[in-house]
């Protein structure tokens, strides 16, 4: 029988990083799930690490290095889910993140929608609370989007998007708003009033430059 929800963690070379993130899908308080983690080409101890764990809802899959893009399509082609949700490898989740798409889904007959989840930004011992889209003040999901952090990593899509939609290579460092103007322009969207996913912060990171 297929998981209700399909998480897809996309990795290269950050195997220290990695435990954590896996971790936080294993204690989520929700269980019907598979995870799936996209080795994109690592050159570390990431496939010895990820052969050692017993959970047999964790599928490994290995690519030649071809970028975040890819290794995300890779995920998604392989999941077997009704919904998917994405992590990065070196975020985590808070134990309610699954649980909460899930009692917004089973009230409302699993409708094709897609949900949202806020986040909190940590970067070291600080901790802030990330963009949230409120209809009562923003034009639209998809005017919200174009200028606010939304991240792909907040999301829960129907299994259903991803025939027509899917990342697009080249797109990089903006796959990610390249990808939600794209669904959001076609698809309901609901905020959930919750903030259940951690976005490390690194002093050093593609997003804080590409900001910047």
């Amino acid at each position: 029988m297929s998981p209700l929800f399909s998480i897809i963690i996309p990795t290269y070379n950050r195997v220290k990083l990695l435990e954590v993130a896996i971790q936080s899908v294993i204690d989520q308080t929700f269980n019907d799930w598979e995870l799936i983690i996209v080795d994109d080409g690592s050159t570390d101890e990431t496939a010895n690490f990820i052969k050692k764990i017993t959970d047999n809802r964790i599928r490994y899959v290995y690519q030649k290095n071809k970028k975040l893009s890819a290794a995300r399509n890779t995920g998604v082609k392989n999941s077997i889910g009704k919904y998917v949700c994405f992590l990065d490898d070196d975020d985590y989740y808070l134990e309610n993140h699954l649980e909460s798409f899930y009692n917004y889904l089973a009230q409302n007959n699993f409708p094709l929608v897609i949900l949202r989840t806020a986040l909190y930004f940590k970067k070291s011992n600080e901790t802030l609370k990330g963009p949230f889209y409120d209809e009562n003040v923003h034009k639209n999901p998809l005017n919200w989007a174009a200028y606010s952090f939304c991240g792909t990593v907040t999301l829960c899509v129907p299994i259903q998007v991803f025939h027509t939609e899917l990342f697009i290579s080249g797109t990089e460092p903006w796959e990610d708003t390249h990808f939600i103007l794209r669904i959001l322009a076609k698809h309901p969207f609901v905020q959930l009033p919750l903030y259940t996913y951690i976005y490390i912060q690194h002093e050093v990171m593609g997003s804080r430059t590409m900001f910047t």
